[in-house]
Formats: structure tokens, sequence, C-alpha cells
């Protein structure tokens, strides 16, 4: 997949193909840093006013092949001479193009260039889904010498080390060189149900756990089990955009209904009653939030419950950052209710609770009559989790559990400073002051904050601070953008700073 380098080029086609040539070219826009669309996509105004709005969403140098030819008559053509001259295209192109001696695709094929069909066999289902902004933010931010970077969740603080001996243990000692069991090493899970019925109230059994690649692939297995194609999940937004996809990916419709921002990015239990249709199957949602950094109270979530079992519907719950609370707020598991425990299931991670986004595990908790199913999603999407990773996350539920503390103080001094930081530039953002998690949502109050996605990527290019574009997590989250605290004082000191240079 082309992600740099040579433009690719759309070719000639009729008039009866224009609308799949227009998905075509919002599939390629996406993949690539350069594109050059022919004429008969556009046609008309319209066409090139499309042109304008695809090369401003991507952030890629488009063009049309017949503006860079000269035989446009476009009323926008003066407007975009600018770009024509950036564009790496060979001198004499687009004369033999036009003489009809050279397609596109030989001329590519020629050189060697070409490494994308550009009539993509992509099903519609993926084709539709954007992509990610959190990833293309770091993507872009490592183009860019010393940034300042707000923009991922990924905690700088390294694995603690019991946790590193647990796995280098394990294979020292040869467990790891084989699957285990799809479900999980059954130690591991023994320790998870102390954990549950511990830290969450949770009444579980082995035979109700399933480790999992991370709760991302827990949670994908788990709406691929539950959800039918036209099923319709009712998602509080902003919501953290894999799940969005995750539901689109299993043929079902997401049905985004708003948190209440001015309340603190609050559940709407009556907005979400009025969601639901014959076709909803679930409610999916995320406590404490990414990206708004809410945690949903028990008593929301009991009402939240009483909803689902009257309209016999699942619950997906993601919990992964369920010991990053503050400010007295508590982390409430809403399987722990015994009515709901045939309707929902729970996803929870070691990533974020044990600083191991690069281990890759998670599990998850339901009615072990439904775990058979989700276990037949699970294996072909990953068999088992990684036997090394299975040992380690053993070894953080046996050791110490200091370092959940160290974090959690850590995360809180670390919020109080982005709070005090953006207190002296509220001119610019307002926020919601986050509960949990180590995320928080802030409004942008200048005018160009109406495109999120602008607004960040000209914040690191001319600011040189990386943060995502609040558009990412639902519509909702348009003119917002989402800051990580997961970083040292100093990652945000040095933000802040760039930033009131830049804005004030």
């Amino acid at each position: 997949m082309l992600v740099s380098g040579p433009p690719i080029y759309l070719e000639h086609i009729t008039a009866a193909k224009r609308e799949k040539a227009r998905r075509n070219a919002i599939q390629l826009a996406e993949q690539v840093d350069n594109l050059i669309i022919d004429h008969h996509l556009l046609r008309c105004e319209e066409g090139f006013r499309f042109l304008d709005k695809l090369s401003s969403k991507t952030g890629n140098k488009i063009i049309c092949a017949a503006d860079f030819m000269g035989y446009s008559r476009c009323p926008l053509e003066a407007q975009r001479k600018s770009l024509y001259q950036e564009m790496p295209v060979p001198s004499d192109w687009h004369k033999n193009y036009a003489c009809g001696k050279v397609k596109a695709e030989d001329f590519l094929t020629s050189k060697g260039n070409i490494t994308m069909k550009n009539d993509l066999n992509v099903s519609k289902r993926v084709s539709e889904i954007p992509k990610s902004a959190i990833h293309e933010m770091t993507r872009l931010s490592q183009q860019i010498e010393d940034v300042a970077f707000l923009s991922w969740a990924k905690p700088t603080s390294g694995t603690p080390e019991h946790i590193n001996e647990a796995a280098i243990s394990a294979i020292k000692n040869g467990k790891v060189g084989g699957y285990s069991t799809s479900d999980g090493i059954m130690e591991l899970r023994e320790e998870i149900v102390k954990k549950l019925i511990r830290d969450n109230n949770v009444d579980a059994d082995v035979s109700q756990i399933l480790i999992t690649v991370g709760a991302i692939e827990g949670l994908a297995a788990a709406v691929m089990a539950l959800i039918d194609p036209g099923d319709e999940v009712i998602l509080p937004t902003p919501t953290y955009s894999t799940h969005i996809r995750q539901v689109i990916l299993a043929s079902g419709k997401p049905v985004l209904v708003p948190l209440k921002e001015q309340a603190g990015f609050a559940l709407d239990i009556e907005a979400v009653e009025a969601a639901i249709t014959p076709k909803t199957k679930a409610v999916m949602y995320c406590s404490p939030s990414n990206p708004t950094g809410t945690v949903f109270p028990e008593e929301q979530l009991r009402k939240l419950a009483s909803v689902a079992l009257e309209n016999e519907l699942m619950v997906i719950t993601d919990e992964a950052y369920e010991y990053f609370v503050f400010d007295g707020n508590k982390h409430f598991s809403i399987a722990s209710i015994p009515e709901m425990k045939g309707n929902v299931v729970s996803c929870y991670t070691f990533t974020k609770t044990y600083a191991m986004t690069g281990w890759r595990i998670g599990y998850l908790h339901s009615h072990e009559r439904l775990i058979p199913q989700i276990k037949k999603a699970h294996i072909p999407f990953a068999i088992c989790a990684p036997v090394v990773s299975q040992y380690a996350a053993l070894g953080a539920l046996k050791g110490s559990q200091q370092c959940v503390k160290d974090f959690r103080d850590h995360y809180l001094k670390t919020r109080n400073l982005m709070c005090e930081r953006l207190d002296r530039l509220n001119s610019v953002f307002e926020y919601q002051k986050p509960g949990g998690s180590y995320l928080m949502f802030p409004r942008i109050l200048l005018t160009e904050g109406i495109d999120s996605t602008s607004f960040c990527k000209k914040l690191l290019k001319e600011g040189k601070v990386s943060t995502t574009p609040g558009i990412a997590f639902g519509p909702t989250g348009e003119s917002h953008l989402r800051l990580s605290f997961c970083v040292s004082e100093g990652m945000i000191n040095k933000a802040f700073d760039r930033m009131e240079d830049y804005y004030l």
C-alpha cells in the first residue's frame, strides 16, 4: 500500500461509472500522499468542489489531471494552480496521456511505481470506514521533529519490572512456545475471577472468562457474536472510534446518542430509550470514557440496566480505565447487577492498568452459555491470546499492585496540571474536568475549530503539538480535540508552552 512518494492516477472513466470512481477516490485519498483524478470523474463545478473537500479532509495534495494538462475550464482552476507545481509528475507525462498514447496505469507500471490497483475490490463496509485519526496524527507527527505529543493514549511509563520478570521466567521455562487453549491459561482465568469478585463485585466463574488480544479483540468478538446484519447498536457519543467501526464491520448499524456535555458528558437515559427501535440489539459504552474521561455513576448505569432488561437488549462494556478514577468517583461494573447476568459482555484489559500497551492482552466476562458463542468469533480472529503475554498478565495480577496506585497518582497530578494550563487558554478552549481515565476532551472556541481535523493538523504543522481531532469520536466530537495526560509533566508543559505562544 502506497503511503508516500509518487502520485496515483485514476484512469479515464465513463459517466456511468462516475459514482464508483468517486468512492474509489475517497478510498485512495485516505491511503496515499498524492492523488491525481481524471477529469471525467468531475466534469462540473460540483465535482471540483468535491475534490477540494476531499483534499481538505485528508490533508493530501489532490488535483485533476485535466487541470494539470491545462484544458479544464473549471471556475476553481485558478485557485488550484499553486498545487500543480508541487506534484512530482514527469514533464512529459501529461502530453502523452492527453494524446492517448500512454494510460496512467501503463505509465506507472513501466516506472515500477504502482503498488495498488485503482479499481479496488474492497467491501463497502470497509471502504466507508474513515482512516483512524489517532493513528494518522501519529504518522504525521513522525514527519515533524521535536513534537510535543498529546495525541495517543499510550502511557509513557514502562511496564513494571515484576511483570517483565514473569514473562522472562515463562520464556526460560519453555512455557510460551505453543498455543494455549482458546479460553486462555487456566491459572490466569482463576486469578481474574478473584479480581472480578474483589474489585468489581461481579460473581464470576472461570467458565465465564475468555482471555483476548487486548480489550479490543474481546469487544470485536463480542460484537460479531451478538450482532446480525442490520441490527442496531446504541453508542453514547462521543465514544471511542473503534467501537463504532466494530459495529460497522459486523454489518450492524451504529446509532449515536449524544452525551450531555454541559453535565460533564453525562449519559442521557431518556435519549437512549428514545433511540430504541425493533432493530436495536445492544448498547455499547466505555466507562471511564475514552475520549471524555467521564465516569458513569452507578445510579445512571442501574437505570441503563433497567432499560436494557425491559427491552431485552445486550450491554457491551469497555472498562479499560477502571482503576483510574478521581475526585471521589467510583467505577461501577453493570455486570455486578444480578439481574443483568445474561445480558452483559464486560471487556477489560491489562493494557491501561499495568502500562502494557504492547503486550496485547485483555479478557472478557459473560454468561457461561454465551462464552462458547463468543469463542466462535475469537478463534478465527486470534486462536488464542499471546501466551507470553498471558504469563505477563498472570504476573501482574499475582504481584504487587502498588504500580497501579502509582499510575493513578501520576495521572491525577498530570490531569490537574493540564486543567491549570487549559485555564490559561480559556479564550481558545473550554473543558469538562474528567473524573477518570487519562484523557480529556476540550471544546475548541476558535472559529477554525469547526473543522477539528484541519485544526489539529495545523496545530501540529505550525505549533508542533500533536492532538487528536474530536470528529474521530463521532459527530458530536466535532469542534473538540482529545488530549492525553498519561505523559510526563514536562511533556504537558512543553505542549502548552507552545500552544500559548501559538494562540496568545
